[in-house]
């Protein structure tokens, strides 16, 4: 299972990068709500 989710958070985390390369803090707050969100869904 955490592979999986693993390797979709390392694409997310790809894109996030790109898309707020300049927005330090932006990126982090997504990351971290991301992040958040998955393991919700994992713990439910």
């Amino acid at each position: 299972m955490w592979r999986r989710h693993s390797h979709s958070v390392l694409d997310y985390v790809f894109v996030a990068t790109a898309l707020c390369d300049n927005v330090t803090e932006t990126k982090a707050g997504s990351i971290v709500y991301y992040v958040s969100s998955t393991t919700a869904k994992c713990a439910s």
